[in-house]
């Protein structure tokens, strides 16, 4: 039934775009077999899976624990067993369809510990669960985010912080993290950017604002609604995950709203120590230009 329903509305009206892309994948864009490819991919197996890299502490145990099975392969448990040609199967895999598609290196995670094999069914089913929650939590934002956009809702609130802020720069970054720590509340992070952004940017101007202090101040803002309901993602997450209630996770978290009420506090008042770091590193994008002698630059105060 859930297939009927999912290819009435989503397959059917979208047909000809849906054959399209099937093709493509399919038939037009079809991994290449030859013995030049194989050795190809083969090749790129140390790179991608970061062998030059602190990844290789943990191929070396994924390694030990397959050289352990194989040792001991006739006393060996069935799951021990099970996990070692489930990974030479997995590593085949990348061999011929493509050693650069990392997600296929999951295979290479219970090798630390080979008798979790058999509960993997349990830790699908259980992933599945955990990434529905975010999924429908940034849906449900994402459509109310749409919705105050459709509204007018940023030009209204542009309207009233100019009214009331003027072009007091210091007034109108706290009344936009006001503003932002109650969209936080409803809104996914990038609809709420997408969304305010010329706002963002017609409030900057008002202010005489340092466009990159603003962005800094924003996304910190909007981090907080990670932890806030009703939208709450990561606490959602991070509570469903550790098996704790969402209210009480909330009440748990109500230390953490203070940290964070400081540290925006902070970025809003001491822009200098904010933009210190990127006029180190890059001085152009603090409003900095070379100095006409050629040797270093000359910075805003």
């Amino acid at each position: 039934m859930a297939g009927v329903v999912i290819g009435a509305t989503f397959v059917w009206p979208h047909w000809a775009e849906y054959r399209f892309y099937n093709w493509q994948t399919s038939v037009a864009r079809k991994p290449e077999y030859s013995l030049a490819r194989l050795i190809s991919n083969a090749s790129w197996l140390p790179v991608v899976s970061d062998l030059f890299t602190s990844m290789w502490i943990v191929l070396a145990g994924a390694a030990a624990g397959v050289i352990s099975t194989l040792s001991r392969w006739r006393n060996a448990a069935p799951s021990a067993r099970l996990f070692v040609w489930w990974l030479a199967i997995g590593l085949a895999e990348l061999i011929v369809h493509g050693a650069g598609e990392e997600r296929y290196y999951v295979v290479l995670i219970p090798a630390i510990n080979p008798r979790h094999v058999k509960e993997l069914p349990r830790d699908f089913m259980y992933a599945g669960l955990l990434y529905s929650l975010p999924l429908a939590a940034v849906a449900g934002a994402s459509a109310f985010g749409w919705m105050v956009a459709f509204l007018r809702g940023p030009d209204i609130v542009a309207g009233y912080i100019t009214a009331f802020a003027g072009t007091d720069g210091m007034l109108i970054m706290f009344l936009l993290v006001a503003v932002f720590v109650i969209v936080g509340d409803f809104i996914d992070a990038v609809p709420a950017i997408i969304i305010f952004m010329p706002i963002i940017n017609k409030l900057t101007e008002v202010g005489n604002l340092n466009p990159l202090h603003m962005g800094v101040v924003i996304i910190t803002t909007l981090v907080f609604g990670l932890i806030t309901p009703p939208y709450g993602l990561s606490l959602l997450v991070a509570s469903k995950y550790v098996g704790v209630g969402f209210g009480r996770a909330v009440v748990r978290s109500l230390p953490l709203y203070v940290v964070f009420f400081l540290t925006i506090a902070f970025t809003v008042a001491f822009p200098k120590v904010v933009l210190w770091l990127p006029k180190q590193l890059l001085p152009e994008s603090v409003g900095c230009f070379k100095a006409p002698s050629g040797t270093g630059y000359i910075c805003p105060p």
